[in-house]
């Protein structure tokens, strides 16, 4: 039976390997396939909650192996299985840890990113530009920062 602990014994030329041992980590893991038929099905709250399990067991298992491969293809496939994990890990990766490391203060960067990096924090970002010549601009725009510290 597979696992990812046997990721390490691969080869460099094996990524579609990994990528299928990371398909099949996803269907055997209660945690990280999907619960209840299709995404769309669930309540915004079972979303959330179902994403954000999905994101606690990911970073789990990229603690406890030691190849950086495998991980970088449980990431690819689970952006592949669940467009709400996608969009999550992007904003925290992307959006929200870039908008610290750039714009950040020396002391916020030391406070909080390397808690940010490692996962014990979730951030979101949200950004809304009123001042546009979309659509847009004819809603009045309310952009919560939202911080979840996980211990």
């Amino acid at each position: 039976m597979s696992s990812y602990q046997d990721a390490p014994s691969l080869t460099a030329d094996s990524s579609m390997l990994l990528q299928d041992l990371a398909y099949q980590m996803i269907q055997r893991d209660p945690d990280l396939r999907m619960r209840q038929g299709h995404q769309y099905d669930l309540t915004r709250p079972e979303d959330r909650e179902q994403t954000m399990r999905q994101i606690a067991r990911v970073v789990e298992i990229q603690r406890q192996t030691r190849d950086e491969r495998f991980v970088q293809a449980l990431f690819k496939a689970m952006c592949f299985y669940s467009e709400a994990f996608s969009q999550r890990t992007y904003v925290h990766k992307a959006l929200f840890r870039q908008a610290l490391e750039l714009f950040g203060t020396a002391e916020q960067q030391d406070k909080w990113l390397d808690d940010i990096i490692n996962w014990r924090v979730y951030g979101c970002f949200s950004m809304v530009t009123t001042d546009s010549s979309t659509a847009c601009s004819l809603f009045v725009a309310c952009c919560p920062l939202s911080i979840i510290r996980c211990l």
